[in-house]
């Protein structure tokens, strides 16, 4: 059945007719859809805004239970030749209306844009009730971020629902061989947010590393108190460096910002919300690892957003009693800290004065709303082999979508390979990830 409904659906080509027994003949009581048509209609409830579930269902379409009915021979679904309603004296005129009108309907599939660059046809529906739908859109600069991280991934948890988890996390009863990236990660990034916050922080951090030790995440070798020591030793470079570049301790200040965004069919107000770190008239941020595409564009977007609130206020001045307006204000930069585990040293990024920010952001924001209809090959990690390498054609891209000496083949992502089974043309989508990443790394200065 599975089978010969995806048939069904695939063979299409102009219209679609799915129907069901809707009611029970005898009684009247509602009786429920297939297992197949159900779980499209809770697909399409839960991708494009359909009402096809609860007690509104404006999608469905409930037919007369008398085939004599007068409701099958008028309305948008009149399903039935109008000629028939003829016979009734006391409607002639609305035959006659309908039979001159011809008022046939043809309820169209959904459409698949022109500049969507997927195998699948995932796209939006005309009458898509989804988040653009709204006029007022509040945002976090985090989830605008991870949209940009990895936007077939959004896509498809936002709006389809879809998880793909590479893995299920099982409780094992073996005692770990190998440190966990993820724990190690956390706990240097633990020892740093501890060292630059607490005065005496000596005895905080010893406290983090004996919990370690206790809690059973990493392995009980020889050299476990050993690697520990050098995360510690890693965690104290990357503070001294930022402390000999900051005199003052950071303060946190909300940051928010409201964009008019013209989307194709209706006007959106967007307003995007942050908590940044200032220091010195710079807004700070750090990771203990090496900078990747995302901490770029995260450094990015706060930049945009600082420079358009400046705007803002020079046109617009809030109070002037607000102290988080004096501090934002005289903000300079944006700038991040890391630390290149490879080379071991401390790398650090700036940037500022970037360019009608307004434009640039206007732009993120239009694309992040088109991503929610449909999924866009736009990841940070792919953007930034594009823009580093010397030529990046449909040939590299080839071998970039195919490298098994990545940690991850990139095509063979859930997401990516859910999307696009088989690697698309490059050229497809290559504008518009050129015209979204280019300024990220335009107006990236590495200042050590």
């Amino acid at each position: 059945d599975r089978y010969l409904f995806l048939e069904a659906l695939i063979s299409a080509r102009q219209t679609l007719y799915l129907s069901y027994q809707g009611r029970n003949i005898k009684n009247n009581n509602e009786r429920q859809a297939s297992i197949v048509l159900k779980e499209l209609m809770e697909y399409l409830t839960l991708g494009y805004g359909w009402q096809l579930s609860g007690e509104d269902k404006q999608d469905i379409n409930q037919s007369a239970m008398q085939a004599f009915s007068e409701r099958n021979y008028r309305g948008k679904y009149a399903g039935f030749d109008p000629k028939w309603l003829a016979l009734s004296k006391h409607h002639k005129a609305a035959a006659a209306e309908l039979i001159t009108a011809n008022s046939a309907v043809i309820i169209p599939l959904t459409k698949v844009p022109d500049d969507i660059s997927t195998s699948s046809n995932n796209a939006s529906n005309d009458n898509d009730k989804a988040i653009n739908k709204s006029t007022q859109l509040t945002l976090n600069a985090a989830e605008l971020i991870g949209f940009y991280q990895h936007p077939a991934r959004y896509f498809a948890r936002q709006q389809l629902d879809l998880h793909f988890d590479d893995e299920q996390m099982m409780l094992s009863d073996t005692e770990p061989f190998d440190y966990d990236h993820l724990a190690s990660y956390l706990l240097k990034q633990s020892l740093v947010d501890c060292t630059l916050e607490q005065q005496n922080s000596a005895a905080q951090v010893n406290n983090l590393l004996s919990k370690a030790k206790l809690n059973g995440q990493f392995p009980d070798l020889p050299t476990t108190a050993d690697i520990l020591e050098k995360w510690r030793d890693d965690s104290d470079v990357l503070c001294n460096y930022m402390r000999s570049d900051q005199a003052d301790k950071s303060k946190q200040w909300p940051l928010t910002v409201s964009l008019v965004v013209e989307t194709e069919h209706h006007t959106v107000t967007v307003e995007l919300s942050t908590t940044v770190n200032i220091v010195n008239n710079k807004l700070v941020f750090y990771r203990v690892s090496s900078a990747k595409a995302k901490d770029y564009f995260s450094l990015y977007i706060h930049q945009l957003m600082v420079q358009i609130w400046q705007q803002n206020q020079a046109i617009s001045p809030v109070q002037k009693s607000l102290l988080s307006a004096d501090e934002l204000n005289r903000v300079e930069a944006t700038q991040g800290y890391y630390f290149d585990t490879k080379n071991q040293k401390v790398t650090h990024f700036s940037y500022q004065k970037i360019h009608q920010p307004e434009l640039l952001l206007a732009q993120l924001l239009q694309t992040f709303l088109r991503g929610q209809h449909q999924p866009l090959l736009l990841s940070g990690e792919l953007a930034e082999k594009l823009i580093t390498s010397k030529m990046f054609e449909q040939s590299q891209f080839e071998k970039f979508w195919h490298d098994t000496n990545r940690f991850q083949v990139f095509g063979d992502d859930p997401y990516i390979n859910y999307f696009w089974p088989s690697c698309p043309l490059f050229a497809s989508f290559e504008p518009l990830l050129n015209q979204i990443y280019t300024p990220v790394y335009q107006y990236k200065d590495q200042l050590a």
